[in-house]
């Protein structure tokens, strides 16, 4: 079975070795990034700066969670006035397609409603049933392509 570190070793990796003079720690701490709101902290998985400006957040979450990190998001934008553009990129894990649909639907529509009201965030949702599958994998390494791409056109 593979571990919630070893998940995420395998994604900060492919981060930094898809462009080491671009994607660079969030404040030296790549792993359990803390967004403060109003005095609460609220952690990220995973995160980046762009170019020393942007913002690149990865979330690897089970299924049950995926809304509660969409809306963390939500209200740090808010509440910090972050301007900044934002790449969150969400790995979502479920047992089944249909394993917390409701959490999973609800995460994609906060990040749309999210993009609507500020144009600089980014979502990149990212499905998988396994850990092990190659398919996440894959998705990640493209989406990442995709973000190096977008940022500089």
């Amino acid at each position: 079975m593979v571990t919630k570190q070893q998940v995420e070793t395998y994604i900060e990796n492919t981060v930094r070795n898809s462009s080491d003079r671009i994607f660079q720690p969030a404040k030296g701490n790549v792993r359990q990034f803390i967004l403060e709101v109003a005095g609460e902290p609220y952690k990220a998985d995973l995160a980046f700066r762009i170019d020393g400006r942007n913002w690149l957040f990865i979330e690897d979450d089970e299924a049950q969670t995926a809304d509660h990190n969409a809306a963390k998001y939500w209200r740090w934008i808010e509440y910090c006035k972050v301007t900044q553009p934002i790449y969150l990129v969400h790995i979502i894990h479920s047992n089944s397609k249909g394993d917390y649909l409701s959490a999973r639907l609800l995460a994609k529509f906060i990040c749309e409603k999210m993009k609507e009201q500020h144009t600089n965030f980014n979502y990149y949702p990212i499905e998988t049933c396994n850990w092990e599958d190659e398919d996440w994998k894959e998705q990640l390494t493209h989406t990442l392509g995709k973000i190096l791409k977008y940022k500089n056109d």
